[in-house]
Formats: C-alpha cells, sequence, structure tokens
C-alpha cells in the first residue's frame, strides 16, 4: 500500500507532465498556425503569372562523341570525362567475383535517362596479346547485381553501378574496360 506522501508526489508529478504537455500543444498549436500565411505567400510567389507560360524543364541531350581512353595508375582510380553524355565515370575496381565497379556523375543541368547509358565491354589479352571479349552476366536480383540506371539519373547527382562479367579478375591483368566514351586500359586488378 502506497503512503500519503508518495501518493502526493505522484500526484504531483502526473499533474506537472501534464502541464508540460498541455502548455507544448498549445505552441505547437500557435507556431503551426502562424506559418501558413508565410507558406501561402512563398508558394503564390513560385507560380508562374496568369497568362504566361511556365519555364520547361531541361531536357538531355547528348553531344557529340570524344573518346578517352585512361591507361594512368588505375590504383588513383582517376575520372575520365564522357563528352557525349556530358558525364564523368570514375572505375572503382574488380571483385574476386567478375563484378565490375564504376561511379558516374551527371554534369547536366537535366536527368541522365537510363536508355543515355550504353553497355560496358570488358576485353581481356592474353600473354600473346590475343583479346577475348567477355560477356557481360544479366541482372540478378540474389546477387544485388542491376546492369544501368532503372530510374533517370538527377542533374549533377552521383551513382555506384556494378557490372558482373563470367570472368576470373585474376585474368584481368591486360584488360580494356569500355563503357560510352571511356575506356580503362591496363590491369584492372591493380585498383
Amino acid at each position: 500500500m502506497l503512503s500519503k506522501s508518495s501518493l502526493r508526489r505522484k500526484g504531483m508529478t502526473l499533474c506537472c507532465v501534464g502541464a508540460f504537455v498541455l502548455s507544448g500543444c498549445s505552441k505547437l498549436d500557435a507556431v503551426m498556425n502562424s506559418d501558413q500565411d508565410t507558406l501561402a505567400t512563398s508558394i503564390a510567389a513560385e507560380l508562374p503569372e496568369e497568362g504566361t507560360t511556365p519555364a520547361a524543364n531541361p531536357t538531355f541531350t547528348t553531344r557529340p562523341p570524344k573518346p578517352t581512353t585512361v591507361t594512368a595508375s588505375l590504383v588513383a582510380q582517376p575520372k575520365a570525362e564522357d563528352a557525349s553524355l556530358n558525364a564523368t565515370w570514375r572505375f572503382k575496381g574488380i571483385t574476386p567475383d567478375g563484378k565490375v565497379h564504376v561511379s558516374l556523375t551527371n554534369n547536366n543541368d537535366a536527368p541522365l535517362p537510363p536508355e543515355a547509358l550504353p553497355q560496358p565491354t570488358l576485353v581481356i589479352r592474353d600473354g600473346s596479346g590475343n583479346p577475348t571479349r567477355i560477356d557481360l552476366l544479366p541482372n540478378n536480383p540474389q546477387t544485388g547485381v542491376q546492369n544501368g540506371l532503372d530510374l533517370p539519373l538527377g542533374p549533377h547527382a552521383t551513382a555506384n553501378f556494378t557490372y558482373q562479367f563470367d570472368v576470373n579478375p585474376n585474368l584481368a591483368w591486360d584488360a580494356t574496360f569500355s563503357i560510352g566514351e571511356v575506356h580503362w586500359q591496363g590491369n584492372l586488378n591493380a585498383v
């Protein structure tokens, strides 16, 4: 059984908590209602004037190709410009299971549509210099591999891509990975 002093303390605590809750609600209501006029004014300022046409959103357009081959040290993960996409690629490496990782930054003021990205290619050379084109494996939800974009890449946004090839990465000591107008050539394992 609770003593009178214990009951009084619990009652006082309950009253104090209730007072704080109610005072917070009244202040929250005042803040919420005072911002409605400001919000309506800012929305009205963004709407086009009556009788005018709203500005169109920029659309993506390709540019003339300008192939780029990166042969410098791939360990530094150098950036490479893709002039036709107005984008920047970065080679990030190849994993033991044959996944090639790259990132892409959209330098456009418009979204980059998924269909604008070309399929990558991987060519390895044997000790005699004979090239062999390696197959790109299809999308695989179980391994999380999605080749390319499934949605447009926003303006000035960066995305990471994983492309899985049917290759032992130890054979990529003399290889060329190409996507778009950019080609990384050399020891892809060195990254």
